[in-house]
């Protein structure tokens, strides 16, 4: 199960966030210095499918990369 989730990871990062930076405009998605997809990938294979995935998830729910922040009010 483990192989599967960090080969779907790795297919995002390959496929889908290329075509997301392309489609949204934008160079860095994410706010975090390692991105969430690989820090996902770290977290899963150091600690597991399910915690690692709750960690993954909770980290990626913090990001928000698709909201702005409202510096500019």
């Amino acid at each position: 199960m483990k192989n599967i989730l960090i080969l779907a990871i790795t297919i995002y990062q390959k496929f889908i966030s290329p075509l997301l930076h392309q489609l949204l405009g934008q160079k860095n998605l994410c706010r975090y210095e390692v991105s969430c997809s690989e820090f996902a990938k770290d977290v899963i294979t150091k600690k597991g499918v399910i915690t690692g995935s709750r960690i993954a998830i909770a980290r990626l729910i913090s990001c928000q990369p698709f909201t702005k922040p409202y510096a500019n009010i």
